[in-house]
């Protein structure tokens, strides 16, 4: 089924990589929110295989803290992960 395995945040490099199960040919919206739930940045993925998949997403540097990871597929449905930066 859907749903992410881990999630993990670079803040010198800002980047967000996600290690989720999905289905080919599917888009994924992704967002990076704060812990208040102010949207940092939102990205397209496009699964490229059924199963497992690894979308990286580029943005500018982060603050340390905790941010969630939310990652919705084209039925609407939304998984969300914790990450902090390291």
């Amino acid at each position: 089924g859907f749903n992410i395995e881990s999630a993990s945040l670079d803040a010198n490099f800002g980047h967000l990589i996600i290690n989720f199960n999905g289905f080919a040919g599917e888009e994924y919206n992704i967002q990076l929110m704060d812990i208040s739930g102010n949207v940092i940045f939102n990205d397209k993925f496009i699964a490229s295989t059924d199963g497992k998949n690894m979308s990286k997403s580029y943005f500018n540097q982060v603050a340390d803290g905790i941010y969630v990871v939310s990652l919705t597929n084209s039925k609407g449905i939304t998984k969300y992960s914790k990450v902090s930066p390291r």
